[in-house]
């Protein structure tokens, strides 16, 4: 099934050593260049939090993915 394909693809992605110290270390550099911004730059800052969030975002629909075949399976014993 496709949507279960989709679920191991996202699940081994998030299960990747690698994959996960590089979104670490994105998030640690945005967070560094809004801790080291000084007052006037504001636009840094904010450019800054918007791809942290962008971050957080794909994030978490990879972990919406992975879990999609378990609330399928849920759905199914409600209905």
């Amino acid at each position: 099934m496709v949507v279960e394909n989709a679920a191991l693809k996202a699940q081994n992605l998030l299960n990747n050593e690698f994959f996960t110290d590089v979104v670490k270390m994105q998030r640690e550099l945005y967070i560094r260049n809004i801790l080291d911004s000084s007052p006037e730059q504001g636009d840094d800052r904010e450019s800054a939090y918007t791809k942290i969030r962008a971050l957080d975002e794909f994030i978490a629909t990879l972990e919406s993915m992975a879990k999609q075949p378990e609330i399928e399976k849920k759905r199914f014993k409600i209905f």
